[in-house]
């Protein structure tokens, strides 16, 4: 069972900063996010670089999305209308689910974004906006 969770399509290279110089290593990415622009700009980032990945619209559905798609690595909205990141994360944990790196994504402060990485005992952060090279760097794994 899928629930909210959408399978991207591999779009193939596109002309992205970054992209050419793509690792060999696939990283299979879960983008958890109610923001449509974000979400398809991240994916086609993501996707030209050779990784796979899987979205969820809101925190909704979380636990089985990392059940089922397996994610190597999480990129977590933490503003996010109904149930948010921090909920998802926090129900994700009490069900025992763990495995992938979880990195918030949002818009708020660096000081913030820590303090909140800290509390929810994620892997790190990603602020947005962010340029294809963040994206990539904090998603593929240090050579």
């Amino acid at each position: 069972m899928r629930c909210a969770l959408v399978s991207a399509l591999q779009d193939g290279p596109h002309d992205l900063p970054g992209a050419a110089d793509a690792p060999n290593v696939s990283r299979r990415v879960l983008i958890v996010d109610d923001d449509p622009l974000t979400v398809r700009t991240v994916r086609r980032v993501l996707n030209s670089a050779g990784h796979v990945t899987s979205e969820l619209t809101s925190g909704f559905g979380f636990a089985v999305a990392l059940r089922s798609f397996s994610p190597d690595v999480v990129l977590l909205d933490v503003n996010m209308p109904g149930l948010g990141g921090a909920g998802a994360l926090k129900s994700a944990r009490e069900m025992d689910i763990c495995g992938p790196r979880i990195l918030l994504h949002s818009g708020l402060g660096d000081a913030e974004l820590q303090e909140l990485t800290e509390r929810l005992s994620a892997d790190g952060f990603v602020r947005k906006p962010a340029s294809s090279q963040e994206l990539l760097a904090a998603v593929e794994p240090a050579a």
